[in-house]
């Protein structure tokens, strides 16, 4: 029976009546079989359906979102190896994806000129360094050439050898030199010395001569007025007594001029030494302004050689790198290769349009969809903008501005991803969370703004 009866409603709303029968409209309204009440029930359904989806759309919260397309990336980013000076290549040592270590050799251009130029200011360097160290050790009176520590590596070469032996000699001659001169002196000065005590010794016996004598002279006047001496034998005293007085001054005199010569002789030599140290020191500022020239020369000349081999700044991969031959010529600038930093935290580069930018910021969470893993192609883990690029940057093939955002997995996205491992250069899609609003202001929204310039006067 009940099959029957939705049979005939069926019939009855198509207005298909069963053949062979006569509608019966004789039916109430409130039968079962009356069309009237299903279509009322019908209608009830779907004002129902469409009033619970309205309030929906006006009230349940949905997530509002910028959509971004990036990849993954490193902190740092990629490190570009370029060549700093013009050159021709020599050799590449490495290859595409190598791994290499911070200072390892990438690269060698040619330095036939560099290397010569520097070779010829580290010679003049190394000649006035070591002159120096051979004018301070002479004002010192040292026998022994010191040389700054970071001079010493240059021993074990031929030119560096000969330099520091011509200037070992040098020392030990002047030395030599200096000490002979200075010894001739204070023989000179011993000489005079003991010819001034002799001197002195002869001037001490004559004046005490010249004393007796004198007394003499007094008893013989005394026994010559008396008339017991005779007076010749006075007079012969009295001469010698004259002759003794004689001696005695020339003997002052020789003591004088020897003490004078002796003081003389001291007086040489202190301004021997102090003429030499003036000269050793006028020789030492001009040695040490010129080592100051030829510092900043060497660093220039090893400057130019380090350009000649390119290092590697950072531990990491080789990649991009450019097919070139040995012989090759590269320019200031030319990009040779990338390398990835090895160890460096990873996260995601996207790029939001500008008109979107002022709802971006920093701390706002994201879903990043990673496409990568096959056994999983639509996962999503948890992110959050770490920073927002201060100005617009564009594509460089494309020109078209954007802003650059960077994303980081939160730790509920590690969890997420679990033993997956994020390598640079992956592709993904992130949506950037902004807020909540209803399904009704997703829709109204376009059209109110729409509406808004729609009715402007031109």
């Amino acid at each position: 029976m009940p099959q029957a009866r939705l049979l005939a409603w069926g019939q009855r709303l198509l207005g298909n009546p069963a053949p062979n029968k006569i509608p019966d409209t004789s039916l109430p309204l409130d039968s079962w079989e009356s069309p009237e009440r299903a279509i009322n029930f019908g209608q009830r359904i779907i004002t129902f359906g469409l009033a619970t989806f309205l309030a929906w759309a006006a009230f349940a919260p949905l997530d509002e979102g910028i959509p971004a397309f990036g990849a993954v990336a490193v902190e740092s980013g990629r490190i570009a190896i370029s060549p700093l000076a013009p050159g021709r290549l020599a050799s590449v040592t490495v290859h595409e994806n190598q791994r290499v270590k911070a200072g390892e050799v990438l690269v060698t251009l040619e330095n036939f000129q560099p290397l010569a130029v520097l070779d010829m200011v580290r010679q003049q360097h190394f000649a006035i360094a070591s002159k120096l160290g051979r004018l301070e050790a002479e004002q010192k009176r040292d026998s022994l050439l010191k040389l700054p520590d970071d001079l010493v590596v240059h021993d074990s070469e031929a030119w560096a050898r000969e330099i520091l032996n011509s200037e070992v000699k040098l020392l030990s001659s002047r030395n030599e030199a200096f000490e002979s001169e200075m010894a001739i002196l204070r023989e000179r000065i011993a000489a005079g010395e003991e010819r001034l005590k002799g001197t002195r010794q002869q001037l001490a016996s004559r004046q005490q001569q010249y004393e007796l004598l004198n007394e003499q002279v007094k008893g013989l006047t005394k026994l010559v007025e008396a008339g017991h001496t005779p007076r010749n034998q006075l007079l012969e005293t009295q001469r010698t007594l004259v002759e003794i007085g004689r001696l005695t001054g020339e003997l002052e005199t020789t003591v004088a001029l020897t003490a004078n010569n002796i003081s003389e002789l001291r007086l040489q030599m202190i301004q021997r030494r102090v003429e030499t140290q003036r000269d050793l020191e006028s020789q030492i500022v001009d040695a040490r302004r010129d080592l100051a020239m030829l510092v900043e020369k060497l660093k220039v000349a090893r400057d130019d050689f380090d350009r000649t081999i390119i290092k590697a700044p950072i531990e990491g991969q080789v990649v991009s790198l450019q097919g070139l031959a040995a012989g090759s010529s590269v320019t200031t600038g030319m990009h040779l290769m990338d390398i990835i930093p090895e160890g460096d935290r990873l996260l995601i580069d996207v790029q939001v349009p500008p008109h979107l930018i002022d709802r971006v910021h920093s701390g706002l969470a994201s879903d990043i969809r990673i496409n990568a893993f096959p056994e999983e192609p639509q996962l999503v883990v948890a992110g959050q903008v770490v920073s927002i690029s201060g100005d617009q940057l564009r594509q460089p093939i494309t020109g078209q501005p954007y802003y650059l955002a960077r994303l980081e997995v939160t730790e509920e996205g590690r969890e997420k991803l679990g033993s997956r491992k994020l390598r640079p250069g992956m592709p993904v899609e992130a949506i950037i969370k902004t807020g909540e609003r209803s399904f009704l202001a997703y829709l109204t929204k376009p059209l109110l703004s729409r509406l808004f310039s729609a009715f402007k006067e031109n």
